[in-house]
């Protein structure tokens, strides 16, 4: 789309500039009001020229970035919103929107656990676990959340227990809907690191802590 969107654009401008050129031209030949209607029809082709063009490097720009989110996100069991700000270049409340407009959309396996501020990809965790979106309380979203054994998750909005569930298979298993972009290149789940475990378990015997996994507080 941003290349449709610039060879449209070169298009109007290209044309703009040729009207534009034969203005000098009309002038010489004493012609002021075929001038004028050059003039005129320049600038009636260079609006949409330019318009388009910014479209394009608009689109070209969010396309690059989240060709960048998919490349973090696919290496990595758990990762902060600070970590994915560094890596894209941008503030960690850009990044944020990004991150969460891409999981909304596409309804990618990623559920945050806040306890540690970390998300997680429901597609390489091991340990059992509980999942939930809304409040029973109060109907609000809060957001894919996931808590595990021993832990409570809390309500931002009424401060009530949110009741959570396991996570089912095919929330596990994510199926790329229509123009999921740069997401669907590639499968989804896949033999990576070690899944990242649940907070309180890093001496679990066998177990090796994945490297990109921080306890909370750290």
């Amino acid at each position: 789309m941003p290349a449709v969107l610039k060879v449209f654009a070169w298009i109007f401008l290209a044309l703009a500039a040729m009207s534009l050129m034969c203005t000098p031209l009309a002038f010489a030949d004493g012609k002021g009001d075929v001038a004028v209607t050059f003039v005129v029809f320049s600038g009636v082709l260079a609006i949409p020229g330019i318009a388009l063009m910014m479209a394009g490097r608009k689109l070209q720009r969010r396309d690059h970035t989240q060709q960048m989110m998919v490349a973090f996100v696919r290496t990595r069991d758990a990762f902060t919103v600070e970590e994915l700000a560094v890596h894209l270049g941008c503030a960690p409340g850009e990044a944020q929107i990004l991150l969460n407009q891409d999981i909304a959309r596409y309804r990618l396996p990623l559920v945050v656990h806040q306890a540690s501020r970390r998300y997680l990809r429901l597609d390489r965790l091991q340990n059992p676990a509980q999942i939930a979106s809304h409040c029973q309380s109060c109907g609000a979203a809060i957001g894919q959340q996931i808590v595990f054994a021993g832990e409570q998750l809390r309500c931002s909005h009424c401060g009530s227990e949110v009741q959570t569930h396991a996570p089912a298979p095919v929330e596990q298993q994510w199926q790329p809907p229509p123009q999921a972009g740069h997401w669907a290149q590639a499968p989804w789940s896949q033999p990576g690191p070690a899944p990242a475990p649940a907070p309180g378990n890093w001496s679990q015997p066998g177990h090796q802590q994945p490297g990109n996994w921080r306890p909370p507080g750290t």
